[in-house]
């Protein structure tokens, strides 16, 4: 990693960490796992939460719309609609591509948003089509 992709990273993190600790209800909640993305981050808490900050011009976000930019941290919601709480919650791992999220859950269900541009969401659908919201794709085995 070059020098200054390795400031970016640390930044970000600061960044995150400050916007984590100031987000409302859940102001207490602690980092266990961050991810990025080529313009956007994830953040899963300790209470298995997940949050996203960054760009959103392919809905990588998971938020449901395609707001330019989210400076703070936001849930991200789970387009199934599975939860109470219209957020993706009980996640147990995240990760990031170029301009797509993937997460797991406590039930080993893989999810995914954002770009789909070449299939690398896993949706059979056309390609070119974002997800604006995570879907659920199937069981890991």
């Amino acid at each position: 990693m070059s020098r200054s992709k390795s400031v970016y990273v640390i930044v970000i993190i600061i960044l995150l960490t400050v916007s984590l600790a100031n987000a409302g209800p859940y102001a207490n909640s602690r980092a266990v796992a961050v991810s990025g993305g080529e313009t956007h981050s994830l953040v899963l808490t300790a209470d298995a939460n997940l949050w996203a900050a960054g760009y959103n011009s392919w809905y990588h976000l998971g938020i449901g719309d395609d707001t330019t930019e989210q400076n703070l941290l936001v849930r991200v919601h789970d387009g199934d609609m599975n939860s109470p709480s219209e957020y993706l919650e009980g996640i147990i791992a995240i990760d990031s591509g170029w301009k797509h999220s993937l997460a797991v859950d406590v039930n080993r269900h893989v999810w995914a948003w954002g770009c789909n541009y070449y299939g690398q969401a896993g949706i059979a659908r056309p390609l070119f089509l974002p997800l604006c919201h995570a879907k659920k794709l199937y069981k890991r085995a």
